[in-house]
This record gives C-alpha cells, structure tokens and sequence, in this order.
C-alpha cells in the first residue's frame, strides 16, 4: 500500500502523478514516504510541482501563446491582403464601397484593367527608345525609376459633363 492517510495519499498523488509521462520526476531518484527522510521527500515534492509550475504551465504556455499570435497575424495580414485585391483598384485605389463611378467591376475591368498596363510595359520594353513619344518617354522613365506617377489617381468626385 502506497499510503495510509489523506495526506500521504495526496502528497503521493502529486509526486506520482508528476513523476508520469516524462516529468522531471522521472529523471529524479525515487524519495519514500514512509521509509526515507520525510524531510527530503517534501523538498522533492515541493521542487517538483515548482519545476511543473514554472516550466509546464508558464513557460510552454507563453511558447504557445508566441506561436498563436504569429499564426493571427499571418492570418490577418493574408485576409487584408485578400480584402484589398477584391474590393481595391490596383491602379487608382478606388475603394469598391466609395466607388461614385459606377459599377466597381465595370471600372476595374474597362477604365483600368491591369493587363492593360502590363501591355504598355510591355510595348515600351520591346519598341527603340529613339522612337519613343514624350508621353511614351515619360512613362519609361518612370518605369524605370520604379515610380507609379504615370498611374492615374482615383476622383474623390466623378466629373460630370
């Protein structure tokens, strides 16, 4: 029999009970109640749920915690960056919900589609620069430069005729 009192059983509850699955407990001489040094036995006991305490609980808990931040923010950052390729025009940066212009697909695929600027890229990188217009000029160097000012800016009101 492992104990004969309520107190015993508890004190050996917690000193079992850490010393299972890989606990420091198991790496630590075994301390007899009843037999050895009591006085020793509560010192390992008390060190042991101490060690538990500390290392188990905060320190893997805190691990944990780091990991599920980072996964949060990565999942934000992916949802932002989802959010703003559906509801943003690439070109202007209208916003879909204060679009005044219309239909928001019907701009983002007519008035600036995105191919379309890779096409101009495109033609200026494959057409002699000798034979380039002032506009066409104008916009290479700006490619160039890695420079959006060639980009037309979104109307905080539509122009009306």
């Amino acid at each position: 029999m492992i104990c004969s009192t309520a107190i015993e059983c508890l004190l050996n509850f917690w000193h079992i009970g850490l010393r299972m699955g890989g606990g420091i407990g198991d790496a630590l001489d075994r301390q007899s109640f009843k037999f050895g040094s009591k006085g020793l036995y509560y010192e390992k006991i008390i060190f042991e749920i101490l060690y538990y305490i500390i290392i188990n609980l905060i320190l893997i808990n805190i691990f944990f915690g780091v990991i599920v931040d980072s996964f949060n923010d990565m999942r934000d950052k992916t949802t932002k960056s989802t959010e703003d390729r559906e509801n943003r025009c690439f070109i202007c940066n209208l916003d879909r919900f204060n679009s005044k212009k219309g239909d928001f697909e019907d701009h983002r695929k007519n008035e600036h589609y995105l191919f379309d600027y890779v096409y101009v890229y495109l033609f200026l990188s494959n057409k002699n620069p000798q034979e380039f217009s002032a506009v066409e000029t104008y916009v290479w160097s700006q490619i160039n430069q890695h420079r959006t000012d060639w980009y037309p800016e979104a109307e905080d009101e539509p122009i009306e005729i």
